[in-house]
């Protein structure tokens, strides 16, 4: 199976971003769309860093979502080299470090007492919350690239060959494993499995969503949100790799050159999709969906209809990450290391804060009234919009 190195998107949108394959191939486009260029905000309030920090080598120029994970007082970040590094979530004060020596690729995942660190050499460690320190170590024969999901004593990760693998969080024996054949061609990333109830969600390349049993991974259902069109194998890539949002009994999902889909998480059954094409990710509240497009557009949808409620294009072409809710806020970061604040109401731009100069790939992280953001750089800044102006 051949995987894109960073995901694909037209070429319009990105033009001459290279497409790194397994086989040393390389593509290119000689169309260059460039970012919306940025207007000052008019009385935006102010946007605090309240500590900065270098955690390493960051993704190490590789396309990786190396989100934080919030565990209480403490925040844990990693790089691409192996370094995990827990910080104290008001100061920035460094709790433990550790080094892995294995490249790490995705975000960690934080379990009761345990940190889970996946690896490209299909490995998935469990430390310690409080110290650092090693538990265990489980081989799972599958480069994971999204943080695994977690539920009681039970933590589900994701291949990008298709494998599912359910562990047990005390020991890291595992449990159950799913496997399937994806496409000779997708992208570099995967949603990552959801567990919600007593079924684990989990999103393919093919654009299927599949519904397993987390007591014993057997196949509950199994539907189709994206469905390949066009001739060649890039233009029928229709991988669901943005990441899913639940709110009771619906799950939403998007795929990339696909649609927006909603989801009845008992049956399968879709019960509204639009078309829409996105690789980051859907956060739903308050009866609403967000979504940053393949554009950068960020748009709110009503969630129960799938009917546009508004859409901010000034982000366009500027990479904009998956949303993340922040108080009457929706929170995204770019490629050029903004972080943009807008309204939930209505879409318009309330702040914005330049907080680094190097590019975010992964979703802004929010634990109470702060901001988290790492950046590929290996920067991790903690922001707060102030309430006075």
């Amino acid at each position: 199976m051949t995987r894109l190195r960073f995901p694909v998107v037209r070429p319009i949108v990105i033009g001459a971003v290279a497409l790194l394959m397994t086989g040393c191939a390389w593509f290119s486009s000689k169309s260059v769309e460039e970012p919306t260029p940025l207007n000052k905000i008019a009385d935006a309030p102010r946007v605090r860093v309240l500590w900065d920090r270098d955690t390493g080598k960051g993704t190490n120029k590789l396309f990786l979502r190396l989100s934080p994970a919030p565990d209480g007082e403490r925040i844990v970040a990693t790089d691409a080299k192996g370094r995990v590094i827990a910080y104290h979530t008001v100061s920035g004060r460094k709790i433990w470090q550790r080094k892995l020596k294995r490249p790490v690729t995705s975000g960690v995942a934080v379990a009761g007492t345990r940190v889970l660190v996946p690896t490209s050499d299909g490995e998935l460690f469990a430390l310690d919350a409080a110290t650092g320190k090693v538990i265990w170590q489980t081989f799972v024969n599958a480069e994971i690239l999204a943080p695994a999901a977690v539920v009681e004593d039970v933590a589900v990760v994701q291949g990008v060959d298709g494998r599912v693998v359910a562990l047990s969080v005390t020991d890291g024996s595992i449990l159950w494993t799913q496997e399937r054949a994806e496409p000779p061609l997708s992208m570099r990333g995967i949603a990552g499995p959801r567990i919600v109830g007593a079924l684990v969600l989990v999103g393919y390349a093919s654009g299927k969503i599949a519904a397993y049993k987390l007591a014993d991974g057997a196949q509950d259902w199994e539907t189709v949100v994206g469905r390949p069109r066009g001739r060649s194998e890039i233009e029928r890539l229709v991988d669901l790799d943005a990441t899913f949002a639940v709110d009771g009994g619906t799950l939403y999902c998007a795929a990339y050159q696909g649609s927006l889909a909603a989801v009845d998480i008992n049956s399968g059954r879709i019960r509204w999709s639009r078309e829409l094409s996105t690789y980051t990710g859907v956060v739903v509240g308050d009866g609403r969906l967000y979504v940053s497009d393949d554009r950068g557009i960020v748009t709110a949808l009503d969630a129960a209809t799938g009917e546009p409620a508004w859409q901010q294009e000034g982000l366009r072409y500027r990479g904009t990450t998956a949303p993340t809710l922040s108080g009457e806020f929706v929170v995204v970061g770019d490629s050029e290391g903004y972080v943009h604040w807008l309204a939930r109401s209505d879409g318009h731009f309330v702040a914005r804060k330049h907080a680094t100069g190097a590019a975010y790939l992964a979703a802004p992280v929010v634990a109470g009234d702060t901001v988290y953001v790492a950046a590929r750089n290996g920067d991790v800044d903690a922001l707060r919009l102030s309430v006075t102006r």
